[in-house]
Parts: C-alpha cells; sequence; structure tokens
C-alpha cells in the first residue's frame, strides 16, 4: 500500500506521510483467495491487519456445524488488533470473501513502533483504543443476534421444554467431547448466555447443560428413567 493511502485507513489518518511510511515498512504484505481463512477462532496469533483491497467476512462458531457472520470488513478497515494489546487467542474466524491483499503488522513490529517512535505510537494506540471503544459498544447487539439466530438454526427455539418436563421424557443428551448425559429434564434457564438445561439423573444428580454444548439429543417417552436404567445394564 502506498503510504499516501493509508489516510484511507481511519486508524491512521493522524500520521503524517512519514509516520505512514514508517509504519509500511514495518508490514507484510500477504495476498488470500476467496474463501481462504486468514486465522481461525482460538488460534493463537500476535498480528494486525490492515485491508489494503478485497472483502473480508469475521465469523462467530456457535456450535461444530453453524456460524455467524459478524461483520464484512472492506478496503482500509484494520482487524486483529486484541491480538497485538495482549489478547493472543482469536475471538473469531476472519476468512476472504474475494481476493484479498492485506498488510500485516507482527506484534514484535508495532511494539518496536512504540518504543522508536512515541509520538507514531501514541497516535496508533489511540487510534486503536477508539476502535476497540466503538466495536466492543456493539457487542451486545452482535451477541444477542448471534444467540437468537444460533437458538433458530440448532432447533432449540421450536423446542416445548415445558411440555417435555410435563411428560416426563427421559433425555439422552450426547456432548460435544464425547461426554453424554442421560436424565429426565426438570428446568430450563434462558439468559443472555443462552439456553441451559437441567437435567436429574438416576444418581439424582443434577446437571446444568448448555444447549449449545450439545451434539445429539434423543427423546424417550415410552420407559420411565429408572426402568430405562436397568434395561441398558442388562
Amino acid at each position: 500500500m502506498d503510504p499516501n493511502h493509508l489516510s484511507a485507513v481511519n486508524l491512521f489518518d493522524t500520521l503524517s506521510t512519514e509516520q505512514a511510511a514508517d509504519l509500511v515498512q514495518r508490514c507484510q504484505q500477504r495476498s488470500y483467495a476467496v474463501g481462504e481463512v486468514i486465522f481461525r477462532e482460538d488460534d493463537v496469533g500476535e498480528e494486525l491487519y490492515i485491508l489494503e483491497s478485497g472483502d473480508v467476512g469475521i465469523h462467530k462458531s456457535l456450535s461444530l456445524d453453524a456460524e455467524h457472520t459478524l461483520a464484512h470488513l472492506t478496503k482500509g478497515s484494520i482487524f486483529g488488533e486484541m491480538a497485538v494489546l495482549g489478547a493472543h487467542t482469536r475471538s473469531a474466524t476472519a476468512r476472504a470473501r474475494t481476493p484479498t491483499t492485506l498488510l500485516v503488522m507482527e506484534g514484535d513490529n508495532f511494539r518496536a513502533l512504540v518504543d522508536q517512535n512515541p509520538l507514531s505510537g501514541l497516535k496508533l494506540l489511540q487510534a486503536l483504543i477508539l476502535t476497540l471503544i466503538h466495536r466492543l459498544s456493539l457487542t451486545n447487539d452482535l451477541l444477542r443476534d448471534a444467540l437468537a439466530w444460533g437458538l433458530e438454526v440448532s432447533g432449540a427455539s421450536s423446542l416445548n421444554f415445558h411440555k417435555l418436563m410435563s411428560d416426563r421424557a427421559v433425555l439422552n443428551l450426547d456432548l460435544i467431547g464425547g461426554k453424554k448425559v442421560q436424565g429426565r429434564l426438570v428446568g430450563v434457564d434462558r439468559d443472555g448466555g443462552g439456553v441451559q438445561l437441567m437435567i436429574f439423573d438416576t444418581q439424582e444428580h443434577i446437571h446444568i447443560v448448555p444447549y449449545h454444548a450439545i451434539v445429539d439429543i434423543v427423546f424417550d417417552f415410552a420407559l420411565p428413567m429408572a426402568q430405562q436404567g436397568e434395561d441398558e445394564a442388562e
């Protein structure tokens, strides 16, 4: 990217031409094909990205096979900034939507810039903080929309949990990680974090299971829970 074009990036519109040129020299240019992953959710990373050309989608995983698109980024956007500020685990997945070119600044280069050119570093840090404040102000709405979308995709919103409780159905749950839980549904909690099921098992233990952790669920209305456990033991 031509340093003169950095003014198109909101983060850097306060930089002088010399400061912009110094920043560009500390970056690497990388290209990505359509659909190529730039980084994945939960990846460890220390890189800041500036979108020179193309489009990038930011996606949040809701289950093993479902994700929600949080944002579409275009030329001049910056992302991955949390990685250079100390949060090394990616909170979402970034994927190229079109042929995309990025300027990439490693964490070490970012810290060197702050140390060696305090004025440029201060401007960048101030801009990053303003960007984070703006994005955090959107987080609650994005999270609420993502959870609602996830409930629709997973089918949780269509389940009549109260009927399952009144019918004393036995639930057989397969969870992420291979754990299994069997028991009666005795309660449902809906809050900002989604839906949680309270399961009462044959050992009289209560399991609190987040709905998004369920891989498979089977309902059995035919047998009392104790009898079903005896049949399986035989």
